[in-house]
């Protein structure tokens, strides 16, 4: 059975449609705002596709030097939305877990993990998936960087497919609040 042409599914699919819905909005309110053009927004992408990258393990818990870099895409200065997404198994034969940090400029880190088990099949596999807004004063990387949490992880667990997308916004702003209260 064929799909239909507008059922792009999958990473690929939500960040053409995030594309899309970006350039709109800028058309929109550039031709709200009276504008002349409208520029389409920058979009920068790298996939890392099929290598594998090692992750090893380290005691600490917040990113460092030490951490596996597993995906980095390199981006001009500016302000950017970025997602990015990763596939992370364990071939450790014992339970470990991988903890992921998408990183870049003045952002907030974004984290994402996972926990792998000794169980059958696909019980040691996870997509992880990532989003954050940063700007960066000067040219610089958005990396991508993990750690196995236990020793016994340590070069046992991998990341591939890795991809980032980081698309030109005018400018950032972030705040971080905490969830609202049951109720509200």
């Amino acid at each position: 059975m064929k799909r239909p042409l507008f059922a792009v599914g999958g990473f690929l699919g939500l960040t053409i449609g995030i594309g899309i819905a970006l350039a709109l909005a800028t058309g929109l309110f550039a031709a709200s705002a009276g504008a002349q053009a409208t520029a389409v927004p920058d979009a920068f992408y790298n996939i890392t596709s099929p290598t594998k990258v090692k992750i090893v393990h380290t005691g600490g818990t917040v990113p460092n030097t030490s951490y596996s870099v597993i995906g980095r895409l390199a981006l001009p200065a500016g302000s950017y939305a970025i997602t990015a997404k990763a596939d992370v198994y364990s071939i450790a034969g014992t339970a470990t877990g991988v903890e992921c940090y998408l990183m870049g400029g003045n952002a907030l880190a974004d984290f994402d993990n996972g926990s792998f088990s000794t169980a059958g099949k696909g019980a040691n596999e996870h997509t992880l998936s990532f989003a954050l807004a940063t700007t960066l004063a000067s040219a610089g990387n958005v990396d991508l960087r993990c750690r196995a949490t236990t020793i016994g992880g340590d070069r046992k667990v991998f990341g591939r497919d890795v991809r980032i997308m980081a698309i030109t916004v005018n400018s950032v702003s972030s705040t971080e609040t905490g969830a609202p209260s049951l109720g509200a």
